[in-house]
């Protein structure tokens, strides 16, 4: 510490006292007090010895006597002039805020003698070492810890918040925090530790504004004490509130406006947590994955025959004891997973191309709807669907018949994948009966459609998942029935071969779709017709048909344009001839289940049926949409479905089994089979298509029309007529139509049954779960926002802190005391204050006119009486 010579109050040679005496003597005690005080180290302010103390007393009572005109000089805590509350306009050349007071200044001139020289070069060298330490030194070492650690804590927060709204969702950590219901506690927790680091940071920011004020130009003597108190100690910037907002002489206004906004971002710092609260809801998370048994497909069964054991299909077998899925009307719509590639157009054909379809082995909705990725084994179906403009060289209808059209078409042959080797093919497909005003229907009769199964002959797809055959196969068709597995299930129309004595193989199957009706005429039968078929968009075929409701002699060719309505019928219409890729295990059972990987990367909510009374319907949109029966088909997840990953592997295996594939499977091939129908050594079988073709017939695809009584011409039910009729109305596509009708039928029937499987395999299944997680950031980037404007206030108290202030300590208790004990005034109004309250001592020093227009400032620098009056 360094040593200062004792320097006694005779030494300064200082005479007269202010023009403003307080309390008798007390202006000589306070020049006093600051002669006891000039010896000070770098710890404090120590007294001048007792020795010379006395000495001092009697110099300074000789040499200054109190006479008018000589003022004292200024303490480093002292009084200065201030506007009144009303006189707020304060000269603005004054940078201490002081006002003139001409009546009461000092005329006498002030003799600075040796005395008063040194008196106050004593008095500069003790108030320059109250500047001389170093801002961290006056900081303090625990406020800066305290700062150093709420910094630290707020980017630990705000990392860690933005971590849980923008940080990679697929992190096991971020999944157990919001598959444990964790999302709300952390963002309380995080709010918390916020709230409490900003309101840390308000509180040192807050002193140091107040340390600002002090020392810049002062504050109201009313304000002393609680502001020299808030550099050791105060509750933010909301301590000052009601100064900042109604008195306008309490500090300066840039600190009004610093403190007022760090009153704003700390209120707002305390709703923090539902700010971010506002931003989470009920989302989804990907949960771990679970591997389990389960169930799909019927297995083989032993049987003893004759003392050898056979494999035979399982007594649960639903083929002949169940419904007719075409007639019935699904009442849910299962998600599934899809592979596509486009398929082949021309101006006569529209193909959906390669469409592999797999049903999930989960009967329970929510489970399906929440899967995101599933391994194990499942149905797959080839779900392709060509249709082309036939071309027809005869057409009649025959009345006896049961109104039936029948005719000779021919197609076209060059289609990829399309087993067609007959020129000309026979067919007959009956007309629905558009009789309206049976039931009130106001439907469209051009939606009323007919979908009429071909001849085995007319040939059919050929199955990508059938290693049996492929397109380098010549293959031909002959009308012998076929032994083998079609003795279980239906009498073949024949059998498609490779030629040249090949082994058999099974195709799809072929249809004619079309919107005749009989309008309410009766054709004749086997009466004169004329005809004609006009190409119209593709795959369609525009035919115009006329013919006579009866047969009179002399009339036989009275067809013209002249036929009156009763002796002639007439209808438009539009044909197509389709072929689906679905084969009938006539020869051996395929390969139903493979080992399937498919995924989403979202949940879906499964469509539902509503019925639209105004319309009096069901809305098929949401349906077609999952189906892909749409003229332009969205991504996997925007129809609710997932994509089957696993596709080219599945394709892969079956052409792994086409390789070692022959007509007569020699032993030690990969394929040798165990049983004559179970050539692939599978342990399930199939028996989805064979179940659901079996009951096929012609349908009706239409709402409010008037079919054959006879059962081999029943409607449609009217889920699938709806859903085939605004698909085609939609798409101009009987293509996608008829894939939709069929992927609904296979998925009526696979999930009719899917309780009664027993079939066990291994399955992994990862799932999005229910949670509360970050949907907006809207309230994150308002805490951010919060966060930093507070911050960059609180740099900015730092800042004037170090500018403006030399003499406040942070946290420093003792000095705030000594600051206001030092100066004469605040003595005076300690000495009355009693047992009076804040608001009782504030109306006193209003009442004072000298206090009232006085401020309170702390200086590390001494004014000369006529600088600081």
């Amino acid at each position: 510490m360094e040593e200062h010579p004792e320097t006694t109050l005779s030494e300064l040679g200082w005479t007269g006292h202010s023009r403003h005496q307080v309390g008798g003597n007390a202006e000589s005690e306070a020049l006093q007090r600051d002669a006891d005080n000039l010896a000070e180290g770098d710890q404090g302010l120590p007294r001048i010895s007792s020795d010379s103390e006395n000495d001092a007393r009697q110099s300074f009572q000789q040499r200054n006597q109190p006479s008018e005109g000589n003022p004292r000089p200024v303490s480093p805590v002292s009084a200065i002039d201030m506007p009144s509350e009303q006189d707020v306009t304060a000269d603005a050349s004054n940078p201490e805020g002081s006002t003139s007071n001409s009546s009461n200044r000092d005329s006498a001139p002030v003799e600075d003698g040796p005395e008063r020289s040194k008196a106050r070069a004593a008095i500069q060298k003790r108030t320059s070492l109250h500047g001389s330490q170093p801002v961290h030194t006056r900081i303090g070492i625990y406020t800066l810890v305290l700062a150093v650690l709420s910094i630290v804590f707020i980017i630990a927060a705000l990392g860690f918040v933005g971590w849980l709204w923008f940080g990679n969702r697929s992190s096991t950590t971020w999944r157990r925090i919001m598959l444990d219901d964790f999302s709300k506690q952390a963002v309380t927790i995080s709010a918390i530790v916020l709230r409490t680091a900003l309101g840390i940071l308000a509180g040192i920011a807050t002193a140091m504004v107040a340390s600002i004020a002090l020392e810049r130009r002062g504050v109201p003597f009313q304000d002393v004490a609680q502001v020299s108190i808030a550099r050791f100690s105060n509750s933010g910037p909301d301590a000052f509130w009601m100064s900042i907002l109604f008195r306008k002489t309490f500090i300066e206004l840039p600190l009004r406006i610093l403190l007022l906004l760090l009153l704003l971002t700390t209120l707002a710092s305390q709703f923090t947590s539902t700010i971010l609260l506002s931003d989470l809801g009920p989302g989804t998370v990907i949960s771990p994955s679970i591997t389990s048994t389960n169930t799909s497909g019927f297995s083989y069964a032993n049987e003893e025959w004759d003392g050898n054991s056979e494999q035979v299909q399982n007594p649960n077998s639903p083929f002949f004891a169940s419904p007719n899925y075409w007639t019935t009307d699904p009442t849910v719509f299962p998600a599934f997973a899809e592979y596509s590639e486009a398929g082949y157009s021309s101006d006569k054909t529209v193909d959906t191309g390669l469409t592999l379809r797999a049903f999930l082995p989960f009967g329970d909705a929510s489970a399906r709807q929440q899967v995101r990725d599933f391994q194990g084994m499942a149905p797959v179906f080839d779900t392709r669907v060509v249709c082309t403009r036939p071309q027809f060289t005869s057409l009649k209808a025959d009345y006896m018949s049961r109104s039936w059209l029948r005719g000779n078409i021919s197609a076209e042959a060059s289609l990829p994948g399309l087993a067609a080797t007959q020129p000309v093919v026979e067919f007959e497909c009956p007309l629905v009966d558009n009789l309206t005003y049976l039931n009130g229907s106001a439907r469209d009769p051009g939606n009323y459609w007919t979908i009429c199964p071909m001849n085995a002959s007319v040939g059919g797809l050929l199955p990508v998942l059938d290693p049996s055959n492929n397109s380098s196969l010549k293959l031909s068709f002959s009308l012998n029935a076929a032994g083998g597995a079609q003795a279980k299930v239906f009498t073949s129309e024949g059998q498609w071969s490779v030629a040249d004595g090949g082994w058999a193989v099974d195709i799809g199957r072929a249809y004619l779709i079309h919107n005749a009706t009989t309008d309410g005429g009766i054709p004749a039968s086997n009466a004169t017709t004329n005809w004609t078929s006009i190409p119209a968009e593709a795959p369609w075929a525009n035919v115009n048909f006329q013919t006579l409701t009866d047969i009179l002699p002399g009339d036989l060719n009275d067809l013209g344009p002249d036929c009156i309505p009763s002796d002639c019928w007439k209808t438009k219409f539009l044909i197509s001839l389709c072929y689906d890729a679905l084969p009938m295990p006539v020869t051996y059972e395929h390969i139903q289940e493979f080992k399937v990987t498919a995924s989403a990367s979202a949940s879906r909510v499964e469509p539902f049926l509503k019925y639209d009374l105004k319309k009096r319907l069901f809305p098929t949109d949401s349906i077609r949409t999952q189906l892909g029966a749409t003229s332009s088909p969205g991504s996997s997840d925007s129809r609710g479905i997932l994509s089957l990953t696993s596709a080219q592997e599945i394709l892969a295996e079956v052409d792994k089994l086409r390789n070692y594939w022959s007509g007569n499977l020699p032993e030690g091939t990969p394929n040798t089979p165990t049983d004559p129908w179970n050539v692939f050594n599978r342990t399930t079988y199939p028996w989805i298509t064979p179940m659901a073709f079996y009951s096929l017939t012609n349908l009706a695809m239409c709402l409010g029309c008037n079919t054959d009584p006879s059962s081999d011409y029943p409607q449609a039910s009217t889920i699938l007529s709806t859903l085939f009729s605004d698909t085609i109305a939609a798409t101009n596509s009987p293509a996608l139509a008829l894939q939709a009708v069929l992927t609904s039928v296979l998925r009526m029937a696979y999930y009719a049954f899917l309780p009664t499987f027993d079939a066990q395999s291994e399955v992994t299944v990862t799932s999005f779960s229910a949670a509360q997680v970050p949907l907006r950031t809207r309230g994150f980037w308002a805490v951010f926002g919060i966060t930093t404007g507070h911050f960059v206030l609180c740099v900015m108290a730092l800042i004037g802190f170090i500018a403006f202030t030399q003499v406040s300590s942070l946290k420093n208790a003792w000095q705030t005391v000594a600051h206001v004990t030092e100066n004469t005034e605040t003595m005076q109004i300690l000495k009355t204050v009693g047992d009076k309250d804040d608001g009782e001592v504030a109306k006193g020093i209003e009442a004072d006119e000298n206090l009232r227009t006085r401020r309170f400032k702390v200086s590390a620098k001494v004014s000369s009486p006529e600088e600081c009056d």
